[in-house]
């Protein structure tokens, strides 16, 4: 018996950017839906044992997650093949009810 884990996943974002000489400032906004679908395990309720398909839902049912994330950021091309990063994200989980915020700073070399 093979059981499928399946989630419903909607997940879009939109950027906008533009690019002055060597710096490219952009904003962001990421939408994450994850439904988790409890009702694949219907069938399997009467055949698995609770030991094995309670662990299994609640594997499932913690991949649900329902978020909103803008970002603020910036590249600065320093060299041809080198550029600096910067951003700022402020993320709103509707599943858990908690806004946080992070500042990412990366250097991008292509050689």
């Amino acid at each position: 018996m093979i059981i499928v884990l399946l989630l419903e996943q909607n997940n879009y974002y939109v950027s906008v950017g533009k690019r002055f000489n060597s710096i490219t400032p952009y904003i962001s906004y990421e939408v994450e839906d994850n439904e988790s679908r409890d009702e694949i395990f219907q069938p399997y309720q009467a055949t698995l044992p609770a030991q094995l398909l309670i662990p299994v839902q609640g594997l499932v049912r913690s991949q649900a997650r329902s978020a909103k994330t803008w970002n603020l950021g910036a590249r600065y091309d320093f060299h041809p093949s080198a550029a600096f990063k910067v951003q700022y994200s402020s993320e709103k989980n509707d599943t858990s009810g908690v806004r946080s915020g992070l500042i990412a700073l990366g250097v991008d070399l292509v050689f």
